[in-house]
């Protein structure tokens, strides 16, 4: 099973990643695990580094799935770029479509406030150029990060079960972990009783999809009456990984 974590540098994809990890027998696998050990060598966004990431990624991937191991894996998605949206496509195919999304969104200021945390610092030495970093955090928000408008990444989003929070909300990671953990629970349950590892996706997708509808209203009632613009808000209903 994979659990596909995606949003724009420093939004604290690895945090969340972990806080997940805790509370579930999901293991972390964060895109800088394949990042850190190539930099060094081949310099960021080269030929060789970039040959080289997708190829790590992929295999740890295929081991994953090989070996039925939960992932969580984190990632950096252009949901505007064909690339990243065939490079996604290849990433659920190694799974067989058993997939959840979970989209982490919040503004620039805090992002790049998160950018200097020590924990960050510490797990992604590439990052401790702190103004390469900062200008690195600025040029990806030229893309489409978020699903809060419609784009080519919404066949993908709408086929599996999904969760959207913002990390400008403290509680984000153990309200992250608690949705995966009972998203986990519903899909293998389903899957015991029917037996049918595609069948019990859908119905576990359908079940999330209904909380998400209630959630996703509860919020937009929130958003209206508050000042807060990088409170959650739901996906369209249709809707490069270079880091």
């Amino acid at each position: 099973m994979l659990l596909f974590l995606f949003g724009p540098p420093a939004v604290g994809k690895m945090t969340v990643g972990r806080a997940i990890c805790a509370r579930t027998p999901f293991r972390l696998f964060h895109n800088h695990m394949t990042i850190e050990p190539l930099v060094e060598t081949f310099g960021h966004g080269t030929p060789q580094f970039n040959t080289l990431n997708e190829e790590f990624r992929r295999r740890v991937l295929e081991e994953a799935a090989a070996g039925g191991i939960d992932l969580v894996f984190t990632v950096v998605w252009g949901l505007d770029l064909e690339e990243d949206l065939a490079l996604t496509k290849s990433y659920v195919d190694i799974f067989g479509g058993d997939v959840a999304f979970v989209e982490l969104r919040s503004d620039l200021g805090t992002r790049l406030a998160r950018n200097h945390t020590a924990e960050r610092l510490a797990d992604k030495r590439s990052k401790r150029d702190l103004a390469w970093s900062d200008d690195n955090v600025r040029a990806m928000d030229t893309h489409l990060m978020a699903s809060e408008r419609p784009s080519i990444a919404d066949e993908i989003l709408a086929l599996a079960a999904a969760y959207v929070g913002s990390t400008a909300d403290s509680g984000c990671p153990s309200a992250a972990a608690s949705w995966v953990s009972k998203w986990k629970t519903s899909s293998r349950n389903s899957q015991d009783s029917s037996g049918d590892p595609s069948e019990a996706n859908r119905r576990a997708i359908s079940a999330c999809q209904r909380r998400l509808t209630s959630v996703a209203a509860t919020l937009a009632w929130a958003a209206s009456r508050s000042s807060d613009s990088q409170y959650p808000t739901s996906r369209p209903s249709s809707r490069r990984c270079s880091e």
